[in-house]
């Protein structure tokens, strides 16, 4: 029998909420061996995104503090091997994550970056989470291996990822740039759900290759439809998630494309974007559906950001309105989606059907 939820966990779980009430309904569905590792690797990504996307931390302070993060992070690391996913956990490594997790107490590298951090005065949902990071670290402190390895070391490889792109700045001179900025902060997560899923089903990781590619891909579709979404919000904060090449082809500079004289050329360009979101998406559908239908509840935690973005998508297709503000899904919309695919995500049937359905243009 496990034992009831504690206060920690029960305030995990509302920063969950906090963070994003639609994710949450996703996670909540996951079978329980799966659902504590995968929340407290969504925490710990809030806590990077606050980091790389704070409005009010400059440049090179971001820097220091996803760096001093991914060190914190590290020092989570075990200290044995981790087992490889889809192998059964050593007895030795789960009591030693359960020791370590029985202590809430920071190491000397969760606490440096404390310091770092100092105090949180932003108020989004982020910065929530970030102000609570200590609570979120005694969480992957006590996950049994090898879902504990599996999340710090993906979580700490793109939180250096981030780094190195907030140091670089949002400057993609081709697609290539593009893909590897967006590998670093969403491909990785593919990576990191599909080492978890291996570790619970041997018909993931008996495809591990394939699955690591589709994650990969899913991880990319969802980051175009967010540059979709905030390409005019990103746009008066200075940043602009489009390759150069792509901007030349259509004879802009960077500012022209938001400017209304120049309107179809950026049409142009924003259909190279849609584009690019279709053929990622298109690989989400086929990762969702290779996933065993046993597994109803990581279908259902799979298939909703999938219908999300798929229906975004939709929305933005030839809508000039995305150079003037964010183009996005109703309440009533995605209510919906959610109600329908907590019950039928366990079908290839409905799941292709839907997919081909979202993705139909139509506002």
């Amino acid at each position: 029998m496990s034992a009831p939820p504690s206060p920690a966990d029960h305030r995990r779980a509302e920063l969950l909420r906090i963070a994003s009430r639609t994710f949450a309904v996703g996670i909540e569905r996951l079978p329980a061996r799966l659902r504590e590792p995968v929340q407290t690797a969504y925490l710990l990504l809030r806590v990077s995104d606050y980091l790389e996307d704070s409005e009010t931390l400059p440049e090179v302070r971001k820097v220091a503090l996803l760096r001093a993060w991914a060190d914190a992070l590290d020092a989570e690391a075990p200290s044995r091997p981790t087992s490889h996913p889809g192998a059964s956990p050593d007895p030795g490594a789960v009591f030693e994550a359960a020791a370590a997790g029985a202590s809430s107490a920071p190491g000397p590298a969760a606490s440096d970056f404390g310091t770092l951090l100092g105090a949180v005065d932003e108020e989004t949902p982020d910065a929530a989470v970030a102000r609570e990071y200590a609570l979120v670290l005694q969480a992957l402190r006590a996950l049994p291996e090898p879902r504990r390895g599996i999340v710090q070391r993906h979580v700490g490889d793109t939180t250096r990822g981030m780094a190195r792109w907030v140091e670089r700045g949002p400057d993609f001179e081709d697609e290539a740039d593009l893909d590897d900025y967006m590998h670093e902060v969403a491909g990785r997560v593919g990576w990191l759900l599909t080492d978890l899923f291996a570790a619970e089903s041997a018909e993931v990781a008996t495809d591990r290759a394939r699955m690591n590619d589709l994650g990969r891909s899913f991880g990319l579709g969802l980051q175009t439809v967010n540059v979709l979404r905030g390409l005019h919000q990103d746009h008066h904060r200075g940043w602009l998630y489009v390759p150069r090449t792509w901007l030349r082809d259509a004879g802009l500079s960077g500012p022209e494309l938001f400017e209304p004289a120049y309107r179809q050329q950026a049409l142009a360009v924003l259909e190279r974007l849609t584009s690019k979101a279709a053929r990622h998406l298109d690989d989400a559908v086929h990762y969702t559906l290779a996933l065993p239908r046993r597994l109803h509840g990581v279908r259902v935690f799979c298939a909703l950001p999938l219908f999300f973005a798929l229906r975004t998508l939709a929305l933005t297709r030839s809508n000039p309105d995305v150079f003037t503000r964010e183009v996005k899904m109703t309440r009533p919309e995605v209510a919906r989606i959610v109600a329908r695919t907590q019950l039928l995500a366990w079908s290839n049937t409905w799941v292709r059907g839907a997919a081909a359905r979202l993705s139909r243009p139509g506002r």
